[in-house]
């Protein structure tokens, strides 16, 4: 699963999420408008209502790239 994928079905879930990294605090729409396509390519795992984390080229995970904001608590991101 990619970074867009994952975006694309928060964004498309209605729900109410933001993402949280060291950059800021952002939407998912926000994201899928504004980051690069190389980036919304790269492989992700998403632990819903925790983070979205990169998956490297052997499958393991990487670096968490976003964290589900705490004024998601409850909603969970569903994706």
């Amino acid at each position: 699963m990619t970074l867009q994928e994952i975006l694309v079905r928060l964004d498309e879930n209605g729900d109410d999420i933001t993402l949280s990294s060291s950059s800021g605090v952002f939407t998912a729409s926000g994201l899928l408008a504004s980051l690069p396509l190389a980036r919304l390519n790269t492989r992700a795992h998403v632990q819903p209502g925790l983070y979205i984390a990169e998956v490297d080229d052997k499958g393991y995970m990487g670096a968490v790239m976003y964290r589900f904001s705490e004024n998601n608590t409850g909603q969970g991101g569903t994706v």
